[in-house]
C-alpha cells in the first residue's frame, strides 16, 4: 500500500513539475520550476520516512533517526535500507544534500509543523521570539539559492515559500501553540530549536508579534 501511494504521488507531482515548466520557463523565473521540483523531491523523501518509520512499528528493520549525526546520512540510510531505487526508481533522487529533517517531532503537533525544511534554511532561526512578520534569513546553497525555501509539513504537504513571504509564522504554518524543543538533523550535523509559542495569538497566552 506504502509502496503504491509513493508511486502515485510521484506521477502527480512529477507532472505538476511539467506543467509549472511549461506555464512558467526557466528563463522567465528559474524558481518556479526549480522549487516545484524540489517540492516534488520533498514530497517523495517524506513518503520514505513514513514508510521507513512504519518498518519501526511493525518490529521490522529501520533507521532510527537519533543514530545518525547528520541528515545526508540519514536520507542515504533510508533510502538503501527500502531498494527504493530498485522499487521507485527515479524517486531516489531526493537530493540528500538538500534538507533538514526534524527527528524529534511530538505526536500532538500540529499537522503544519515543518517536518523537512530545505537545506537552505537555517531551522535556528525559528527561535526567533521578537515578531513572528519579520522576514528570516535564508542561505545562498543549491538549488534554491536565497529565492526561497521548501517546506514539507507534518500531514505530508509539501510547500514553496518565496524570500520575501518567509517568516516564522509562514515557516511553521502558525503551528506552535505550546513552547518546544525540536532536533533537526542538518546536512552538516545536527540542530535543536526551542521555540517559543508566545507570539502566536492562537496559543494559550500568545500575543501578537509588532
Amino acid at each position: 500500500m506504502m509502496e503504491q501511494k509513493l508511486f502515485w504521488g510521484t506521477v502527480v507531482l512529477i507532472g505538476i513539475g511539467v506543467i509549472m515548466g511549461a506555464l512558467f520557463p526557466a528563463g522567465r523565473d528559474p524558481f518556479v520550476p526549480w522549487s516545484s521540483a524540489v517540492a516534488a523531491r520533498g514530497r517523495n523523501l517524506f513518503c520514505m520516512i513514513e514508510q521507513n518509520n512504519a518498518r519501526h512499528k511493525v518490529g521490522d528493520k529501520w533507521c532510527d533517526p537519533q543514530m545518525y549525526s547528520n541528515s545526508m546520512d540519514f536520507i542515504t540510510g533510508i533510502l538503501n535500507m527500502i531498494g527504493a531505487e530498485a522499487q521507485y526508481g527515479c524517486a531516489t533522487n531526493v537530493g540528500v544534500a538538500w534538507w533538514n529533517v526534524a527527528v524529534d517531532v511530538p505526536d500532538d503537533f500540529d499537522d503544519l509543523f515543518p517536518v523537512m525544511i530545505s537545506a537552505n534554511f537555517n531551522p535556528k532561526s525559528l527561535e526567533h521570539q521578537s515578531d513572528d512578520n519579520e522576514i528570516l534569513p535564508i542561505g545562498r546553497s543549491e538549488p534554491l539559492k536565497d529565492k526561497g525555501i521548501v517546506v514539507v509539513r507534518k500531514c505530508g504537504l509539501a510547500h514553496v515559500i518565496k524570500a520575501k513571504h518567509c517568516t516564522r509564522k509562514v515557516v511553521t504554518g502558525n503551528s506552535i501553540t505550546r513552547n518546544c524543543r525540536v532536533t533537526y538533523l542538518t546536512p552538516d550535523g545536527r540542530t535543536t530549536v526551542n521555540i517559543s509559542c508566545e507570539n502566536n495569538p492562537d496559543a494559550r497566552g500568545g500575543t501578537h508579534g509588532h
